[in-house]
């Protein structure tokens, strides 16, 4: 075994072309390092003031963890040592595609923005491009610092796996806190927003943690390695991502088969260690991956995620629901081919293209990037992508070029990631795209032969380098403390709402690029209309308008947000209300026979969370009902109020876990909700459909109201929220 370990280690190199350029410049390898280390621990969340008050992540540290990447790469660049690799047609085929994919990432916002001539979607845009350009650097730098010098590919991956470290033992430590009947139900997120993307990074890591378990030397090594790979292990079964766990299997299939193909003597010994350290990791955690394996076998216990979790609480897609995005998310990127909507406008845009519900990711990384930069984007990422792994596949198991398992496993890794980004948008948070980016670097680098000549680097290349990052570095300051001062404000109105107003206000003015939330803190909705023309922000201002009685304005301010999110009930119904208060009865209807059309179509059918039943249906089939009794037609009026009545009756069959994913989708607004459709039952739709029974004249042996007690006892059961306020919604 020893032999084995002996011929997959890489000595240090001597070679000058290995030297860094002196201490300040191995500084910047050391802060890269540092930065992929922190990277799924402050990097876990997307851009967006909805993660303000997250426990991990946030637009705060995902700032730390960019500027971290760039002054690494402005310190290597300008004090280390030239660097000639000799490339080859599939190094350089990789490295132009994935600079091509983030320079038309770039090219797109520039468009949207007329050359940043124009406000609106620039708070949005501008983070996402220092997020590819991030993704850049951090690619080129892997691949630098290994073509320098094959003794940093273990200390690169070490730096992963102490990164894997510390997302783990967040994740088991919080899992750990779960009662054991109800693990079952648990899907840990740890230090990510959901628990698929936590899964997206195991497959990622776990490949190559496991190599570095099989080639590390000395007992403290061993050890590290080893436990931090069962942690990882750990943490990926309590995601409860199914294919999560099938990439990863897949991954080091693909590594050992490679090791094998390669003919790399591997040390069967420590295999034979690993091999049971993860499946006891996987037996003592595997019970949130058997509650959805039984909820797939028809099991009706359901699997969510734990209950005011945030993102996490979003309860996990169905498969109908995500094909439905997939076939939304293409819907846009054929509609704007070259350059898609604008970067990180998804959740602002994709809503007018939807078949189903508002969802704020494609749910594919390759949709997610063809839909907001356009199709050539996607075209050069996977020509990057694909030059790469063809650099991969070609090293032959030659130890010139790295360390045998390491080089399968960095493979069978990216392979594993690339897979779990067809399901999820892995890209939209640096937790997963820096990691991808920096090991898709390292098999770069691993291929390429450095040039022993002595070259210099001219001070013109050296200098536009310098100036590019430096650029890049100011501007992802700037923009992190706009974003630091706008989640200042969102803590403050859920601690202080009164003293919010004035302080965004101030603020608003002295944020750059304009920030619509701060705005809308401000109480200013025009302008926050105005910065993101999405369906939220018309129906704020729609109802700062109702608040003004001003309802024929109220009125057209809904119709722009149905119009920007056509398949949201919500504003459909307050849209109908605005209509009767101003007088416009018939459009009323209308607008409730477009509700009912809504939920009887894809969009009410396929539902993200199908186990919380959407209630606002019934406020359109109780409206249609007593509209119908105005006409007289007593059995059309029936059965829409027996309608609405099943719909309140199977609400009020909500399970304890899935109301307290209404709590965490609703937050505080919870209480006021549940008690609009309780009243809605009792005062509406009761005393209707009795008079609408009545009115039938057909005989019935069980009145309409029959089970009235039992859903109201059970509605009265309902969880609540601890010191909720119940301000209307």
């Amino acid at each position: 075994m020893r032999a084995a370990v002996r011929a997959n280690r890489t000595p240090y190199s001597d070679d000058p072309a290995a030297e860094t350029g002196g201490r300040f410049a191995k500084l910047g390898f050391y802060l890269f390092l540092g930065a992929l280390a922190l990277a799924p621990l402050l990097g876990g969340t997307p851009v967006g003031p909805d993660y303000a008050l997250a426990a991990w992540g946030g637009d705060s540290m995902s700032g730390v963890v960019r500027a971290l990447v760039l002054v690494a790469a402005l310190l290597t660049t300008t004090l280390g040592a030239s660097y000639h690799p000799k490339l080859t047609i599939a190094g350089m085929i990789a490295r132009y595609g994935i600079y091509g994919a983030t320079l038309w990432v770039a090219m797109s916002a520039f468009a949207h923005t007329r050359f940043f001539t124009s406000p609106v979607y620039v708070f949005a845009m501008l983070p996402e491009v220092l997020n590819w350009i991030v993704f850049a650097v951090a690619f080129a730098l892997a691949a630098r610092f290994v073509g320098q010098d094959r003794a940093n590919i273990p200390r690169m991956a070490t730096a992963l796996l102490v990164g894997g470290i510390l997302c783990a033992v967040v994740g088991v430590l919080s899992y750990g806190t779960i009662p054991g009947a109800e693990r079952v139900l648990h899907r840990e997120s740890a230090t990510f927003f959901s628990p698929n993307f936590a899964a997206g990074f195991c497959a990622l890591t776990i490949p190559i943690t496991v190599a570095l378990f099989l080639v590390a030397e000395g007992l403290l090594s061993i050890v590290i390695a080893g436990v931090g790979t069962a942690l990882l292990f750990s943490l990926l079964m309590i995601t409860g991502s199914r294919a999560g766990l099938g990439l990863t299997l897949a991954g080091l299939t693909i590594a050992l088969t490679l090791s094998l193909v390669r003919r790399v003597p591997l040390p069967w010994k420590r295999v034979g260690i690993i091999i049971p350290v993860l499946f006891v990791s996987g037996f003592v955690f595997s019970a949130p991956m058997l509650g959805r394996v039984q909820q797939t076998a028809g099991s009706k216990a359901p699997v969510v995620t734990a209950p005011m979790s945030g993102g996490a609480a979003s309860g996990d897609h169905s498969g109908e629901f995500r094909k439905e995005t997939w076939r939304g998310s293409l819907a846009m990127a054929t509609e704007n081919p070259v350059f898609g909507a604008g970067p990180g406008t998804y959740p602002y845009t994709y809503s007018r293209y939807a078949r189903v519900g508002w969802t704020g990711q494609a749910h594919s990384s390759y949709l997610q990037i063809a839909s907001e930069s356009g199709f050539p984007a996607l075209v050069s990422l996977l020509i990057g992508i694909g030059g790469a792994l063809s650099l991969g596949l070609l090293q032959n198991g030659a130890g010139k070029t790295a360390s045998p398992i390491l080089a399968s496993a960095i493979l069978g890794g990216i392979v594993a990631a690339l897979g779990r980004s067809v399901f999820d948008s892995e890209w939209v948070l640096l937790a997963c795209g820096v990691p991808f980016f920096f090991v898709l670097g390292m098999l770069v680098g691993a291929g390429e032969i450095v040039s022993h000549e002595s070259k210099q680097q001219t001070a013109l290349a050296r200098g536009g380098a310098a100036v590019f990052l430096a650029s890049a570095l100011v501007l992802a300051l700037f923009v992190r403390a706009g974003q630091a001062e706008r989640d200042m404000l969102v803590l403050a109105s859920r601690t202080s709402p009164g003293t919010v107003a004035p302080l965004a206000k101030e603020a608003a003015e002295r944020v750059h690029p304009s920030d619509p939330q701060i705005y809308a803190l401000a109480g200013d909705y025009s302008t926050a209309a105005y910065l993101s023309p999405s369906g939220k922000r018309f129906y704020q201002l729609a109802r700062g308008s109702e608040r003004e009685e001003n309802w024929d304005k109220a009125v057209n301010e809904y119709k722009l947000a149905a119009e920007a999110d056509p398949n949201n009930l919500q504003t459909r119904k307050a849209l109908a209300e605005a209509q009767e208060k101003a007088g416009d009865g018939a459009g009323a209807i209308f607008t409730y026979l477009d509700m009912v059309k809504i939920a009887e179509g894809p969009a009410g059918k396929i539902r993200a969370i199908p186990e919380l039943v959407d209630t606002l249906p019934a406020f359109a089939y109780t409206a249609l009902g007593e509209d119908a009794l105005k006409s007289g037609d007593a059995d059309e009026a029936y059965q829409h109020f027996v309608t609405a009545r099943k719909i309140i009756e199977g609400y009020s069959r909500t399970t304890p876990q899935y109301q307290f994913t209404e709590i965490a989708t609703l937050g505080g607004n919870a209480p006021a909700r549940r008690a609009e459709i309780r009243a809605l039952f009792t005062d509406r739709i009761l005393p209707g459909g009795r008079n609408a029974q009545q009115k039938t004249g057909k005989k019935v042996e069980i009145a309409f109201d029959a089970n009235k007690n039992e859903t109201l006892a059970r509605l009265d059961a309902f969880v609540t929220v601890p010191g909720a306020t119940s301000a209307p919604p």
